[in-house]
């Protein structure tokens, strides 16, 4: 008696979408090129992705119709959620966001001491996180528990600013401070943001 086995075939999807938030300037400068498009495109979908803060290739609308389509075939937009706000009496605000992948990080928004005469401040801190999870895992800190999961990518960098943003309506300021920090050590900051 012969035995039969069925076989059952997974396919890998290599051209899977990225987050277009995960280029560098250049490189969407290259990808632009490779559509055949003016370069000064480059420029336009930047402005979208980091002034107006969209969320989808529809709203670009001075992007030809086309273009615009050719993008939504290569690129998505992925989307911290916000997981638990927490806040302190001064108002400092500490987000903890799930990134796609199930990671967990978190967000600090720092208000900066109140400005002259009580009125309110006329500045923040907004402390991101680079890392999921942290290699130290010094005995006082609970950051270290689980041991260091990965580096973060420079899409889901960005995205704890507008993650921040959209639930505090409040769009950060050029006047505000940005600090990148590693989960556990300072030293640990310097991957993804150039």
């Amino acid at each position: 008696m012969l035995a039969t086995t069925n076989a059952v075939t997974f396919l890998v999807a290599t051209n899977a979408k990225i987050d277009i938030r995960s280029l560098q300037f250049q490189e969407l400068e290259d990808k632009v090129r490779e559509f055949r498009e003016p370069l000064y495109r480059a420029r336009q979908i930047a402005d979208w992705l980091y002034q107006k803060r969209v969320q989808s290739f529809d709203e670009m609308t001075d992007l030809p119709q086309e273009f615009r389509s050719r993008l939504a075939e290569q690129f998505d937009f992925s989307q911290s959620e916000i997981v638990r706000v927490l806040g302190s009496h001064d108002t400092t605000r500490k987000f903890l966001l799930r990134l796609n992948d199930e990671s967990l990080i978190e967000t600090v928004l720092i208000p900066a001491s109140p400005a002259l005469y009580g009125s309110r401040s006329d500045r923040r801190t907004i402390c991101i996180s680079t890392q999921v999870g942290c290699a130290y895992g010094c005995k006082f800190c609970a950051s270290g528990l689980e041991g260091f999961s990965r580096n973060l990518k420079p899409n889901e960098i960005v995205d704890q600013i507008i993650a921040v943003e959209r639930q505090t309506g409040e769009k950060m300021r050029d006047s505000d401070h940005q600090c990148a920090v590693g989960t556990g050590d300072r030293r640990a900051t310097h991957h993804g943001l150039d």
